[in-house]
């Protein structure tokens, strides 16, 4: 979002360079479609782009927060292979690691995330594994520097639904069904929730600056192209009068 919102002060102040600077240089209506249109389609342009990467970041988060908390392993079965899912569970007491003496199940330290084994979670009804580093960890605790995950930690894991053919946990009756991690959160389902309003608001925000900067450009043109048209004018009456 640091990034859209560099590209919107940038836009904007390329946008009031140009009105201020550039149209008062013009000198006629052909001028302004052959110099300045052009620029201006570019930046909004530009300005559209980054409303529509506002607006992707808003509509992921806002699925996010409507997903309903799985909490069971019969509900995950009924899920189809592919779909969004939110798991709520905890870090089970069964893996290897036991706590911080033992070190970590998972850590984020200067290198990045590393996750040493396959997490087990616990469900209400059994277990699910998660053995992949592709999810990024929110929200975990901070110890000595880094940021790690352990036993009876409460999680919720957004990612899709998959099936698999090699064990996860406890080897169910109707095949194996796993969750390909985007986020671990750590806490509460509730508390995930909060987290996702606090993150809304930077996409929010976005999207309606860059709505309402490509509104005021669009307006602003057309306003100068009659100005423009305008300065024409008395020229041609005199011809005319000449004539």
């Amino acid at each position: 979002m640091v990034i859209n919102l560099l590209i919107l002060l940038l836009g904007v102040a390329i946008a009031l360079l140009l009105f201020r600077v550039g149209i008062p240089r013009l000198k006629g209506f052909k001028q302004f479609t052959q110099r300045f249109v052009p620029v201006v389609g570019a930046l909004m342009l530009m300005l559209g782009i980054n409303l529509a990467i506002a607006y992707h970041a808003q509509q992921q988060l806002q699925r996010q927060a409507s997903l309903e908390p799985v909490t069971t392993f019969q509900a995950l079965q009924a899920i189809d292979a592919g779909q969004p899912v939110a798991v709520v569970a905890v870090a089970s007491p069964d893996n290897p690691v036991r706590g911080r003496n033992n070190e970590y199940l998972a850590y984020v330290d200067d290198n990045g995330l590393w996750t040493p084994q396959t997490i087990f979670f616990d469900l209400d009804d059994t277990q699910i594994a998660i053995d992949d580093e592709s999810y990024e960890p929110r929200n975990w605790p901070l110890d000595r520097n880094l940021r790690f995950l352990n036993p009876r930690q409460q999680v919720v894991i957004i990612g899709q639904k998959e099936v698999i053919d090699a064990p996860v946990g406890p080897q169910p009756p109707a095949g194996n069904h796993g969750v390909q991690s985007e986020i671990i959160f750590a806490g509460s389902h509730p508390a995930f929730l909060q987290d996702l309003e606090r993150r809304l608001w930077g996409p929010r925000l976005l999207v309606g600056l860059n709505a309402f900067a490509l509104g005021a450009i669009a307006l602003s043109t057309l306003v100068m192209a009659f100005r423009v048209t305008g300065r024409e004018m008395p020229q041609d009456s005199k011809a005319t009068s000449n004539l």
